[in-house]
């Protein structure tokens, strides 16, 4: 394969020498076991020409239909012209199976042997509805989802049109997706987190006995010279060997040369165990790029501090990470604002104890929180795996409800005949579902399920209540709570991050529906949000349980020295019972 045109670095045959990660790359992505490839990649280290290699590889070996999606139609010309025909005519293998009829081969659609290769911008639907594809690939992606509105009413996302071309083709199709990061619920990311997370790591040029390690911005250091009182000399700073990277094991420095040689020991290694099994996914800064002087990248990284978008841009395009610092440093100094110094599992307030769960494939995840006089207190989260824990759970806390999830469709008979048996036994339990928004505009609405329809050989004697809460309105009261705004909504001292993360996982959105009017959507920051789920169901639980009424009589009987009345037990449910709402408090209250 030969490269040409005005706008390559390399020309001529093209060699891996300067660039030994790129290989490791293109060996991973060519494996047959994955059908996703996801390159989060920092610039100047090769993405595009990864995804040129990959499209010429597959078209002369393989052949099929190709396409290749760009942000804009102008984008696509552009690479055509400049950067896949200029590689077709140069690489005499490839120039071969160009067509002698040139209707056959234009800028945006092309026989190539017995390849048909296309491609297009994204912003249009209807370029993205009427092929079918065999081999999809889609430079920069966040840019794609930035020209584009993800949250339009009645459309599929122009990402879900481009992933639906390649179903007809099944097992046999491949995706490969190649961008810079922007934030960490943006598509790369998303992608990369569910897929192998390849890293490459490298020995260093002193101690090559030692174990390989990951190439990171902490490490590079600069002459002690070029620090001045009020920052540093740039000029100084732009000299030969004023920036190194500093050696793990010795501390000795290693200078721009010597990266380079360390570049051909590296090896790509998977540091997500728990990886979907058909997703590659790979990340790269551009601190391993041989076209990036460790003099630019500090500097760079120097101007970084000046402002949040000077940070992201250093963030994105050399560390090849998502920006998350205003949301880590948001989520850190908000939940401090909740933490109280009261141990896990004890708070002398916390008199009425309510445990909701949520139903994962092969595990639960519940949250346990106690009501008294003055707020709500987190008593106890984490996981459970069996019927029997739950039980256990419950029997530690003796809670006034507990509430279980039933939205996991492939569980949902389980835990139906569970929370029977154990309404049978006396326990106050229900099942829960979240629902995005109730029409009524009530916080919630209680039906009644019997989980034995259809069965002619069981018989039941008792409904189950099924409360269907509404999201909007809960999700919103934990968020104003998680926020510390509540002032009466508290997390133990050590909290675990698990928690925390999971926590505020979803976050509110602006945004304008096809009608220009403004709506708040919730935008899922990460993969795990049970803790949030749970909570919504927590505090309205507590609502339905009537917490706050029974609080609040206690409180006045106390200041009227009349013996103290503790809370009535919860009803059994009565399926043509209407049951007046009481005032929402909520979580914005607790």
């Amino acid at each position: 394969m030969y490269l040409a045109g005005p706008q390559e670095r390399q020309q001529g045959k093209l060699s891996l020498d300067f660039s030994p990660y790129l290989r490791g790359m293109l060996d991973l992505a060519a494996d047959p076991q994955y059908r996703e490839t996801w390159a989060v990649c920092g610039s100047q280290i090769g993405k595009t020409l990864f995804l040129r290699v990959l499209m010429a590889y597959y078209a002369y070996f393989y052949g099929g239909p190709q396409l290749t999606v760009f942000p804009t139609l102008q984008n696509a010309l552009e690479f055509s012209e400049h950067r896949w025909q200029t590689l077709v005519e140069a690489s005499p293998v490839l120039r071969e199976l160009v067509p002698e009829a040139r209707s056959d081969y234009k800028k945006l659609s092309q026989i190539l042997g017995r390849a048909k290769i296309n491609f297009t911008g994204g912003g249009s639907s209807a370029n993205l509805r009427s092929l079918s594809i065999r081999w999809l690939f889609l430079d920069e992606i966040e840019a794609f989802s930035d020209g584009f509105s993800l949250e339009k009413e009645g459309e599929t996302t122009p990402l879900e049109l481009i992933r639906d071309r390649v179903k007809a083709f099944g097992n046999f199709a491949k995706q490969f997706y190649a961008s810079t990061p922007k934030t960490d619920d943006g598509p790369s990311w998303r992608g990369y987190c569910r897929g192998t997370q390849h890293q490459y790591f490298v020995s260093s040029p002193y101690a090559l006995d030692e174990e390989k390690f990951l190439l990171e911005t902490p490490m590079v250091k600069c002459d002690p010279r070029a620090k001045v009182e009020n920052g540093y000399d740039w000029k100084r700073l732009k000299e030969n060997n004023a920036v190194w990277i500093e050696c793990p094991y010795t501390k000795k420095p290693i200078y721009s040369a010597q990266r380079n040689e360390m570049l051909h020991g590296g090896e790509w290694r998977q540091t997500n165990p728990d990886a979907e099994p058909d997703i590659l996914s790979l990340n790269i800064s551009s601190l391993y790029s041989p076209t990036v002087s460790l003099n630019s990248y500090f500097i760079k990284f120097l101007k970084g501090q000046d402002s949040p978008a000077a940070m992201q841009a250093f963030c994105n395009g050399y560390e090849a990470q998502p920006f998350s610092l205003d949301y880590k440093s948001q989520r850190k100094e908000e939940i401090q604002n909740c933490i109280l110094p009261y141990s896990r599992g004890e708070h002398e307030d916390a008199k009425y104890r309510i445990i909701t769960i949520d139903v994962q494939k092969d595990w639960f995840y519940f949250v346990c929180r106690g009501y008294g006089r003055n707020g709500s207190y987190l008593l106890d989260y984490g996981k459970l795996y069996t019927h029997a824990d739950i039980d256990d759970l419950i029997e530690k806390y003796q809670p006034i409800m507990t509430g279980i999830d039933n939205n996991y469709a492939q569980r949902s008979n389980e835990m139906n005949k569970f929370v029977y048996d154990r309404i049978s036994k006396g326990r106050k339990i229900c099942t829960l579902r979240g629902w995005e928004s109730i029409k009524s505009g009530k916080p919630f609405e209680e039906k009644y399920l019997n989980p034995f329809v259809g069965t002619s050989k069981q018989k039941w004697t008792k409904k189950i209540l099924n409360i269907w809460i509404n999201n909007d309105i809960w999700k919103s009261e934990v968020h104003n709570a998680r926020s510390g705004n509540s002032n009466r909504w508290f997390v133990f001292d050590g909290v675990g991050d698990d928690y925390v993360d999971m926590l505020f996982a979803e976050s509110p959105r602006e945004i304008f529906d096809k009608n220009g009017k403004k709506k708040i959507v919730w935008k899922q920051r990460r993969k795990r949000n049970e803790a949030f789920d749970v909570e919504c169901y927590n505090a309205a639980l507590a609502l339905y349980c009537g917490v706050e009424k029974t609080i609040q009589r206690e409180i006045t009987l106390a200041k009227s020295q009349e013996p103290e009345e503790i809370l009535e037990s919860v009803p059994e449910p009565e399926p043509k019972k209407k049951i007046t709402l009481p005032p929402l408090v909520g979580a914005g209250k607790y």
